[in-house]
């Protein structure tokens, strides 16, 4: 059984994550560990995947009135390829009433095919609009990206979700 419980619960689970967002994200690619501990916590939620007592993954989201946002989901290492990404995954969609987004990689090379892919049997569209994620630190690197969803997204949803992750994610301008 998975289960979602939130990181700060205890010094284990925060370790955890933290290790796991280092070696699954490189530095462009999160936050600092400090601007997480600063978000509103009504929007923003970092957990810990468990099965069992286990912990096996990461799984951060975004809660906005007309969606959810998955800003970071890993599994680890030893633990990928197993079918655990898939069922929770599947296991946070079925408890989500609003439609879900997330950023990937553009498909330049195996991996990125295949998280793609990943995704799209998991019930994601790849959205047609051009997207560059915003760095994540001062001077930092911005990042072409697809926006996925489990709705297709037109033109006015797609500025309206860039919007929310610009202003609210990110802290960039539009």
């Amino acid at each position: 059984m998975i289960e979602f419980v939130a990181t700060n619960k205890n010094a284990f689970y925060a370790h955890f994550s933290e290790k796991l967002m280092e070696e699954a994200f490189p530095l462009y690619e999160r936050p600092s560990f400090m601007d997480m501990e600063q978000r509103d916590s009504s929007l923003f939620h970092a957990c810990t995947i468990l099965k069992g007592e286990e912990a096996v993954g990461l799984f951060n989201f975004w809660s906005f009135s007309d969606f959810d946002y998955i800003e970071h989901f890993a599994i680890s290492p030893q633990l990928r390829n197993k079918g655990i990404g898939q069922v929770a995954l599947q296991h946070f969609l079925q408890k989500s009433p609003r439609m879900t987004i997330l950023e990937a990689e553009l498909p330049t090379n195996e991996l990125a095919e295949r998280r793609l892919l990943f995704y799209q049997r998991n019930g994601f569209f790849i959205n047609p609009h051009p997207y560059i994620q915003p760095a994540y630190r001062p001077n930092g690197e911005t990042l072409a990206m697809n926006i996925l969803s489990t709705q297709e997204l037109d033109d006015d949803s797609f500025e309206k979700v860039r919007h929310h992750l610009y202003r609210f994610v990110y802290k960039a301008e539009l």
